[in-house]
């Protein structure tokens, strides 16, 4: 996909030539835990991994979260949702390469309703 121009740098370097898959984990506000649908999304990509023509490959998690006031916060909450998702899928045997977060940069919606926000408190799957 196309990155925004305000992307931070470290994170156009972090997916450069990488492709992104068409799945986020997205995250309620203020929780750390997965719905029913991200649940089934983790054991499809594990399946998918497991798969010949990917056995090989490592993925990069990227956490973003909606924004807020305290950017240190926001950016520790982000890397922890990127993190959980790396332990669930690596107890499912899925290699992680790695596992970053950057807080609200790089919004996919806007942040002034809920649904906008709900939107970018999301982990990418590269």
């Amino acid at each position: 996909p196309q990155l925004a121009d305000s992307a931070p740098a470290e994170y156009r370097e972090l997916v450069d030539g990488h492709q992104r898959l068409s799945l986020n984990f997205r995250f309620g506000a203020g929780v750390s835990f997965l719905d029913s649908r991200a649940e089934r999304d983790l054991a499809r990509l594990a399946a998918y991994m497991r798969e010949p023509a990917q056995r090989g490959l490592r993925l990069k998690l990227v956490g973003f979260t909606d924004t807020g006031d305290l950017q240190f916060a926001q950016e520790m909450i982000s890397i922890d949702r990127a993190e959980y998702i790396a332990y669930r899928l690596t107890a499912l045997g899925v290699p992680i390469d790695r596992v970053r977060g950057y807080g609200g940069a790089s919004p996919v919606a806007g942040n002034d309703s809920e649904a906008g926000r709900a939107r970018n408190r999301r982990v990418e799957v590269w």
